[in-house]
């Protein structure tokens, strides 16, 4: 499995989170934003540091915030429940398209966006692009 030991980094983590925090419950923590999926991205990208997908950008002071497995896990509950129950999110249509390498890959091949040479160079090469390099982001 790829990424074995981060991945049980973070459910290390998150065990421990819903342990301190949610009663060891994911329900709890759901519950907790009240309805709102906005809140539960904000819940966990704030108390989860393993769904806190942000990075610093060219020295700006505020960090770019993609938040993708926060939203991917909150948009998954909504539709498990079938926005309903658990699932019942009144802002769910806050939650951005998320960003992962085939969003790029497909506005590519479309010619909607166009990669520098640099970096096609690495993508064609099948090169591994660094989390929060300025290529990712």
């Amino acid at each position: 499995m790829p990424l074995l030991s981060e991945r049980l980094v973070c459910l290390r983590e998150a065990g421990q989170v819903l342990y301190e925090n949610y009663d060891c419950s994911v329900a709890t923590l759901v519950e907790s934003a009240n309805g709102s999926a906005a809140g539960l991205v904000n819940t966990l990208g704030r108390e989860f540091a393993c769904f806190r997908d942000e990075h610093r950008y060219d020295g700006r002071k505020k960090p770019v915030r993609l938040m993708k497995r926060a939203q991917i896990l909150v948009a998954d509950v909504w539709a498990c429940f079938e926005g309903e129950g658990f699932g019942a999110f009144r802002d769910i249509d806050k939650l951005t398209m998320f960003a992962d390498y085939r969003v790029p890959q497909i506005l590519n091949s479309m010619g909607c966006l166009y990669y520098s040479p640099s970096l096609a160079t690495a993508i064609n090469k099948k090169s591994f692009i660094e989390t929060g390099s300025r290529w990712e982001l």
